[in-house]
């Protein structure tokens, strides 16, 4: 398994990021595949040992190729979607194709895992699945990273490499493939209003330094190469969220951001720098739920690595029509409220707790001060919002007791 920094320079170039595994087809754990790259005709068994042509699909339909292993955790959570897919396009135009690399186990181990995945999840899985016997498909597609998905164009050509996953991804990555298919009609042009936004984003170079420079970081790791490309990496992902950042003030919409996450260090011990699109805060949690690649496009961007921080200065243009309506769809109003919360049964560690969960799973919160929320949607998705939260342990019961005010009840 790939260790969540390691992950992180997958995520840079895809913008789908979820712990996945790395395994023996490139030592680097990354996919050599790029989007563009002819897709190379093949066979394989399926999980019954009958045979499949891939080659005979590939050029005359859309084709979905994922590759997975059992013990990959996002791959096993893709199934779901994957099932979707097939199930909303499967046919004539599109075909799903499972690809499993854990050619060590041996075939019996994957059928007895598949029956019991669609046992307990109830679900059938309705696309073939090849077993990668010696794993040469993985091997012949440059695959080195799990889960990743392709989706190869009616030309052959990979359209898109999707690697890990998430299931706030799944619009995204339906859409995409939506516009491949020719029975499906193209979505009905928007409005271009755009807007120019230029942020710089700044990132420190994180570890030990002496008077030669950086030595090493406080992983262990002193590849000074691939601690510069995490790091890239993370400005790139600070520059795109400063952008989103701007565009939501030009709207009137400031939400709660986790200041903690900046910089190498905190009052006590070392803090090794996050990556910006996994913070856990309001503003990261809306950014992540947008479709960036729709929204936001580069028109310059100049970068370095300076002294001891990686500099990044972008100029991006927003399709501000598109942002307003993602917003609409997940219930943000430009105009704020206040709510007001009541409580009964609260003790102050709960309430504390209580109040950080809040700040990292809420995507509406401006502003706050205890009972006191600004918040930029409705009372009534607000508690929606909350009654969906892991709450870790607590148990709380959310009443609207009016348009400006929420009454809870918690329990332990």
């Amino acid at each position: 398994m790939r260790i969540a920094r390691i992950a992180a320079l997958c995520v840079a170039a895809t913008l789908f990021l979820s712990a996945g595994a790395a395994f023996g087809a490139h030592a680097d754990g990354l996919n050599s595949i790029k989007e563009g790259d002819q897709v190379q005709p093949f066979k394989g068994r399926n999980l019954e040992g009958e045979e499949v042509d891939v080659g005979a699909l590939i050029g005359k339909k859309v084709v979905v190729l994922a590759f997975w292993s059992i013990y990959c955790k996002p791959c096993v959570e893709e199934i779901s979607s994957l099932i979707r897919l097939q199930d909303e396009f499967g046919g004539e135009d599109l075909e799903v194709i499972g690809i499993n690399t854990d050619s060590e186990l041996g075939i019996s181990r994957i059928r007895t895992f598949i029956s019991r995945f669609e046992s307990f999840e109830k679900k059938k899985i309705n696309y073939d699945n090849i077993y990668d016997e010696s794993n040469e498909i993985t091997k012949l597609l440059g695959i080195g990273f799990l889960p990743t998905v392709l989706s190869v164009n009616t030309k052959g050509q990979v359209e898109k490499v999707f690697v890990g996953f998430k299931e706030k991804s799944e619009e995204e990555i339906f859409a995409d493939i939506r516009g491949l298919l020719p029975s499906v009609a193209p979505e009905t042009a928007v409005d271009t209003d755009t807007q120019t936004f230029s942020v710089e984003a700044v990132v420190p170079l994180c570890g030990f330094y002496n008077a030669d420079g950086w030595m090493g970081d406080f992983m262990g790791n002193r590849d000074l190469e691939l601690e510069l490309e995490e790091t890239a990496a993370m400005a790139r992902n600070k520059s795109t969220k400063l952008i989103i950042r701007e565009a939501l003030l030009s709207l009137g919409i400031t939400l709660l951001e986790d200041p903690e996450k900046e910089g190498c260090f905190r009052p006590y011990g070392v803090y090794v720098m996050e990556d910006p699109l996994e913070i856990k805060d309001n503003l990261t949690n809306l950014v992540n739920e947008l479709f960036l690649n729709r929204l936001v496009k580069t028109q310059g961007i100049d970068e370095d690595f300076m002294e001891t921080e990686y500099r990044v200065n972008e100029r991006a243009t927003v399709n501000m029509v598109a942002l307003r309506d993602r917003l609409d769809s997940l219930g943000y109003e430009t105009s704020p409220i206040t709510v007001t919360f009541s409580v009964i049964n609260v003790r102050k560690l709960d309430q504390v707790k209580f109040e950080k969960i809040l700040l990292q799973q809420s995507r509406y919160i401006g502003y706050f001060s205890f009972p006191n929320y600004t918040i930029y949607t409705s009372a009534e998705n607000f508690a929606d919002e909350m009654r969906k939260m892991n709450l870790e342990g607590l148990k709380v019961f959310i009443e609207e007791t009016g348009d400006d005010s929420i009454e809870l009840e918690v329990w332990r």
